[in-house]
């Protein structure tokens, strides 16, 4: 074909593209475009089933390609402002569904900020999945880190549900650590309430050492509630330890209620 033919037919090819604007409401540059970009995706499609044209993504994969997009590596985090690192943690937490927040696991263990460390805890236990109470509970009784082992417990009172106060109760007799059993006693107490009272009197009338039952006392005032004044009244009168009583009395003054007050009323007048 002659050069002046070649001329004359790319001449052709574009007023018949102006012709069929009008019709397809687009513009030519963007209708062939669309032609090309149709073309590399089918290309790509037609290349990826070669294997098994029957093959359906499941959810799990699709989990798996979102998660294994965010990968994080590190490095020298001693430079690095941890108010930065805590926030693109929440950011990250907010972008995830579901078991795809374990992206967010290794940095429990390998980020170099106890802050950033503690922060990627509080962000998983926004997400309610089995396997985000699993990780939580395992770094709760790990006892590895008290600060960390404590920031799990607080973080697994948002993940759990209204009826999993019995969930801490598996920590306290799990870990080796009293502060972190402690911290379990008053997360039951401060989250779940009225509802808890049987699982802190569990714990009050139970064998542990004294100061684990001065902080479930404690946790008990932290309730609020008329079940817990009951049991509170039934500690400060029995022959408990001295400090564990005490605890009783601290606790009901903590709770305003007339049933409390006439209570440390009558523990003064029987002395």
């Amino acid at each position: 074909m002659t050069r002046n033919r070649i001329l004359t037919v790319l001449v052709l090819a574009g007023f018949v593209l102006l012709a069929v604007t009008p019709i397809l409401g687009v513009r030519p540059v963007d209708y062939a475009m669309d032609l090309m970009n149709s073309s590399r995706e089918s290309t790509i499609i037609d290349a990826s089933l070669t294997e098994d044209e029957s093959y359906s993504a499941t959810p799990e994969d699709y989990i798996e390609v979102r998660v294994e997009s965010k990968t994080i590596e590190f490095g020298d985090f001693n430079n690095q402002d941890p108010e930065v690192a805590k926030a693109a943690v929440y950011a990250l937490s907010n972008s995830v569904e579901g078991d795809e927040i374990r992206v967010l696991f290794p940095v429990v263990t390998d980020a170099f900020h106890m802050e950033v460390r503690k922060a990627a805890l509080y962000a998983i236990g926004n997400h309610d999945t089995p396997l985000v109470q699993e990780f939580l509970i395992d770094v709760a009784v790990s006892g590895d880190d008290v600060e960390l082992s404590k920031a799990a417990v607080y973080a697994l009172g948002n993940s759990l549900g209204e009826d999993d106060a019995e969930v801490f109760l598996e920590i306290v007799s799990n870990s080796d650590v009293v502060e972190v059993q402690k911290a379990a006693l008053y997360a039951v107490g401060n989250i779940y309430g009225d509802s808890a009272t049987h699982v802190l009197a569990e714990i009050v009338g139970s064998n542990h050492e004294v100061e684990l039952r001065k902080a479930a006392v404690y946790a008990l005032g932290n309730t609020d509630s008329d079940a817990a004044v009951e049991i509170l009244i039934e500690v400060a009168n029995s022959n408990t330890a001295t400090e564990v009583k005490k605890a009783a009395v601290h606790a009901l003054g903590n709770i305003d209620s007339a049933e409390a007050r006439k209570a440390l009323v009558a523990i003064i007048e029987n002395q």
